[in-house]
């Protein structure tokens, strides 16, 4: 069976993410996933990219909206979960 739907999901590497993930693929989405590390959740494709890096330039910016176009080939994209988070641990007066 093809599959007619795709979702984007960033952040996928942690827990929401990697939950997302297979909750999307059990109901047969085309996943894209994206974090800022390699690759440790499910998905049909999986493109390593830091988000602050996207954010300031244009060229990462359009080699990124190619790639997720040409991932797409005719699936229709259905939603983006943006899941992705920067963590900083410690106590208040630290951070």
């Amino acid at each position: 069976m093809s599959k007619q739907a795709a979702i984007l999901i960033t952040g996928a590497n942690g827990g929401i993410g990697k939950a997302l993930c297979s909750t999307f693929m059990e109901a047969e989405y085309f996943v894209i996933a994206t974090d800022i590390e390699q690759q440790k959740c499910q998905c049909e494709a999986y493109l390593e990219l830091n988000l602050a890096d996207l954010i300031n330039s244009k060229n990462q910016q359009q080699n990124f909206h190619e790639k997720v176009t040409q991932l797409l080939n005719h699936i229709d994209l259905k939603g983006i979960i943006n899941n992705a988070a920067i963590q900083k641990l410690g106590s208040v007066e630290q951070i």
